[in-house]
């Protein structure tokens, strides 16, 4: 809950820099409460947008004796570039930041009561937030220790996962990412490769060393990888893919993207 109590708080929206092209639209609503009956007087909702480095107030100060409630709030990013967007309480000029983010073109971030502040990216998906501690957040690209490939050119693995990864974001927040492998060919003769493609940009963001190992257990040489990946600016899908060295013999391989504080 963000509550303005007094006359004198009020909730401000600002930017770190002026905007290239278009200001940032503001949507708030709020219910006003009586401090002594504590009845609603009032729901309302209002709209402003950015104004660069200035300061704006997307809530304003209540009235003397009432409690006034905010329930929504929504930043869209509307301009060309991201945006560095601050929120924050005006306590009689005693400034106390509640979020600062850097927002990715065509998202938008939300505060719910109840829920506090969330990100939905441009193409609708709610972003999870990304907290920098030393803990390290995973998740699962898919692949198989029993299912192999037969191709001798990149193929994405078996249940491939898809993930999409806001690059501005992860800049913003310092961590950095990685993808941990394991592969193994079903013939020493035969080389298994993997890599981890951006498929928003066709970029190659990592690739692994290449194993000629077949432990099924995973021991060999360079069977069990950590490769650091090339993140993008703005949101962008990547895919786990595999390759052999040649189209006649199984490969198998499988993996998951580290999120970390390096």
């Amino acid at each position: 809950m963000i509550l303005l109590d007094t006359t004198t708080k009020s909730l401000q929206v600002l930017l770190n820099g002026a905007v290239t092209t278009t200001e940032l639209p503001i949507v708030a609503s709020y219910a006003d409460v009586s401090q002594s009956t504590f009845a609603v007087s009032a729901i309302s909702e209002t709209d402003t947008q950015t104004n660069g480095v200035t300061a704006v107030s997307a809530v304003a100060a209540p009235a003397a004796s009432v409690s006034r409630k905010i329930a929504f709030l929504s930043i869209y990013n509307a301009d060309t570039v991201a945006a560095i967007v601050t929120v924050r309480l005006n306590n009689n000029a005693t400034l106390r930041i509640l979020c600062r983010l850097t927002l990715g073109i065509g998202s938008t971030l939300i505060y719910a009561d109840g829920m506090g502040f969330r990100v939905i990216n441009n193409v609708g998906e709610l972003l999870t937030a990304l907290v920098r501690t030393a803990a390290t957040v995973t998740y699962p690209l898919g692949g198989s220790k029993e299912i192999g490939r037969l191709s001798a050119s990149y193929t994405p693995v078996p249940s491939a996962q898809r993930v999409t990864i806001d690059g501005t974001l992860i800049a913003a927040l310092g961590v950095s990412v990685r993808a941990r492998l394991e592969m193994r060919t079903t013939d020493a003769l035969t080389s298994v490769t993997m890599r981890v493609q951006n498929l928003t940009t066709l970029a190659i963001a990592g690739t692994s060393a290449t194993s000629t190992a077949t432990d099924t257990a995973y021991n060999g040489v360079n069977q069990q990888q950590a490769v650091a990946l090339t993140i993008a600016a703005g949101s962008n899908v990547y895919e786990l893919q595999i390759i052999g060295g040649n189209a006649d013999t199984d490969v198998l391989g499988n993996g998951y993207l580290e999120v970390y504080v390096p």
